[in-house]
């Protein structure tokens, strides 16, 4: 934070600023969108937004008025509150967030696949919970 933020006592920046709570919302819409198998172009396209205004809002640049989030949360089939999930928890589990970041990786991989691949793949994870459960 520069010597120029403000913030209140909740944290809010008063210059109108993006914050941490901010950049928390837009990977939740990121991550969303991926698991929904649409890209920027697509979400945007469907909010009524250019793509280059949905990717301020992923990386957490811009803060998404409450009106824009619900339409997000309408084209992805997702409720506001989805969005607020865990945002603020304080010391946020690392190894949450990597595994996490590991099944959207796995997700988009598997969206690539052809329909063949793909249930080669569940098959595999299948065998390995299982084995791993036992």
């Amino acid at each position: 934070m520069n010597a120029t933020t403000t913030r209140d006592r909740t944290g809010v920046d008063r210059n109108g600023r993006a914050t941490d709570t901010d950049k928390q919302i837009g990977a939740k819409i990121r991550e969303r969108r991926i698991l929904s198998g649409l890209n920027q172009n697509q979400l945007a396209e469907r909010v009524g937004i250019t793509y280059q205004q949905l990717h301020k809002y992923e990386r957490g640049h811009n803060r998404v008025s409450a009106g824009r989030l619900h339409q997000i949360a309408q084209v992805l089939g997702a409720s506001i509150s989805d969005f607020f999930e865990g945002v603020g928890a304080a010391g946020k589990d690392a190894t949450v967030a990597q595994h996490h970041r590991l099944i959207l990786n796995l997700v988009q991989d598997v969206q690539a696949m052809s329909q063949d691949q793909a249930e080669a793949v569940a098959r595999v994870a299948r065998i390995i919970a299982t084995a791993k459960a036992a």
